[in-house]
């Protein structure tokens, strides 16, 4: 359940506390630091990472405190060579995956076992990247002779052995979990500050 003044709808998501879009005013205090998205298109969200640029906000779980993020380019794994940094921000990695980056001859037959992931928007004419979980060393023998670009971090709900193309974090502030999963409503429980967390019942004089 949520405060109906800090619920938007844009295309399929809805926005609510403690994520608010960037243009709206803040009045009834409907943002947490950190947790404000923009919008990209008629259906696509976005939040910035200070360290780390833009990313689309797929999915964000209120009741779980989970968020699923993407490349808006479509290649995550790109933005992960660059550097991911939550430096600054109320989020912290779920589950965190090693994947090694190899970048290959296109003299090195390729071939798609199960678990290696083929990385097209890293390839070329003339070769190609995969990543392979550090966890399955088995399956480096067929790309002994390529190279090693980098090992990257992965911020997963499951143990994946195959890098995918979004990730997920979570939050630990403003802790909404328990009053959402009992129906409450999630909101300041006073007109200042922060650290009051939210409130079940929710008295409109308090905003």
């Amino acid at each position: 359940m949520s405060d109906d003044r800090c619920q938007t709808r844009y295309g399929y998501k809805e926005i609510n506390f403690p994520f608010q879009l960037k243009n709206q005013p803040n009045e009834y205090r409907c943002r947490y630091p950190g947790l404000d998205v923009s919008c990209n298109n008629q259906t696509d969200t976005s939040i910035a990472f200070p360290s780390s640029g833009n990313f689309t906000a797929q999915i964000i779980g209120n009741v779980e405190q989970i968020i699923e993020i993407g490349d808006p380019n479509g290649c995550l794994a790109k933005r992960l060579l660059e550097g991911f940094d939550l430096s600054g921000t109320p989020f912290q990695t779920v589950y965190l995956q090693n994947f090694m980056l190899l970048n290959c001859s296109n003299d090195v037959p390729f071939w798609y076992p199960e678990f290696v992931t083929y990385i097209s928007c890293l390839s070329s004419e003339n070769n190609y990247t995969v990543a392979i979980s550090v966890d399955r060393p088995d399956l480096f023998v067929t790309f002994s002779s390529c190279l090693a670009m980098a090992t990257v971090s992965v911020s997963s709900l499951l143990n994946w052995e195959y890098l995918t193309d979004t990730m997920w974090l979570t939050w630990n502030e403003p802790d909404c979990k328990r009053y959402l999963k009992s129906g409450g409503v999630c909101k300041y429980n006073k007109n200042t500050g922060f650290d009051d967390g939210c409130s079940v019942d929710l008295d409109p004089g308090m905003l």
